[in-house]
């Protein structure tokens, strides 16, 4: 194990593209890490606030819980190459089936993004404030917050 020292901690981490992607909710940056070196080799600008991260789908996805958006990064040019704008606060990220999946803690629904078009294709009521997805044996799991 390797200790990387960042000027904050991260809300999330994600790994891929030969690298690790940390968010910094403060400088509104996702940080792009080399894992062999642990020095950040970019810091790439995102929406405000970011707070969730997945890798998949050709792209690093953010998810920005201040201004209700997911980002999306081309890890080859390290930049963001759209803003989507998803349900109202945003609070995790997940890729797979096809789709990129968030989870809107403020508006208690879940957007299903097609990595395709870049749009938001369907959204889903759920309840009790979505705070976690993922994806696994062709089913989108949602963690709830009740209370």
């Amino acid at each position: 194990m390797k200790a990387i020292p960042l000027p904050r901690a991260p809300k999330a981490i994600a790994v891929g593209f030969g690298s690790v992607w940390a968010t910094d909710s403060r400088d509104d940056v996702v940080r792009r890490i080399d894992p062999e070196s642990g020095r950040t080799i970019h810091k790439i600008r995102v929406g405000t606030q970011p707070v969730a991260l997945a890798v998949g789908a050709r792209a690093v996805w953010v998810a920005n819980l201040g201004d209700n958006s997911l980002s999306r990064l081309n890890p080859g040019t390290n930049s963001v190459t759209r803003a989507i704008s998803v349900g109202e606060s945003p609070a995790a990220v997940a890729v797979g089936e096809g789709s990129v999946w968030v989870a809107n803690s403020g508006d208690e629904t879940i957007a299903r993004v097609d990595p395709g078009s870049n749009e938001v294709k369907k959204t889903i009521a759920v309840t009790h404030r979505p705070q976690g997805v993922a994806v696994a044996g062709g089913l989108v799991w949602v963690t709830l917050r009740e209370g």
